[in-house]
């Protein structure tokens, strides 16, 4: 299996546990809160862990899967050569975008990191520390996408030979 594989398959199981524990708390939550009329402390705060990397995870899943529809319509507007080629060019522009923000990001995560949460025993560090993860998964997506668009090109020009149909050179 290749590595992008390997990670697809990991965030989409990872985004499918979160969804079912971000349910099970909030249902939980809701469910204590109106019959026993004692809610949970810690379910506010472990609910907003869940849904930070839920959302950024589900952002991979879009973007992987080619949902956003924004850039999709945008792209579908030329023509197939023109199409790849604007793809590249976007897919480039975000990664250096995803880069540049991870790398900006880290020391609001230094400083989250010498934060704790109010009732959970973790640090912020572990909610904020999503979006540098999940931008950087990103844009290896992006680069996966980008490789695949130009090898897609270079194996169709590729084909074209210098041949004439007699099996000599034309030139």
């Amino acid at each position: 299996m290749r590595p992008m594989q390997v990670i697809f398959r990991a965030v989409d199981f990872t985004a499918k546990v979160l969804l079912i524990a971000l349910t099970v708390v909030v249902s939980g939550q809701i469910f204590v809160r109106f019959v026993f009329n004692a809610p949970w402390r810690w379910a506010n705060e472990l609910s907003r862990l869940l849904f930070t990397w839920l959302g950024f995870y589900g952002l991979i899943i879009a973007v992987k899967d080619n949902a956003i529809p924004s850039f999709d319509a945008f792209v579908h507007r030329f023509s197939g050569s023109a199409q790849e080629v604007l793809a590249i060019i976007l897919d480039s522009i975000m990664i250096l975008f995803l880069v540049i923000v991870s790398v900006g990001s880290i020391s609001a995560l230094r400083t989250a990191h010498t934060q704790t949460m109010s009732i959970l025993p973790l640090r912020w560090s572990y909610v904020y520390a999503s979006f540098p993860v999940s931008m950087l998964i990103l844009a290896g997506v992006l680069i996966h996408d980008m490789l695949r668009l130009v090898k897609k090109r270079r194996h169709r020009f590729g084909d074209c030979s210098m041949q004439d149909e007699s099996g000599g050179n034309s030139i």
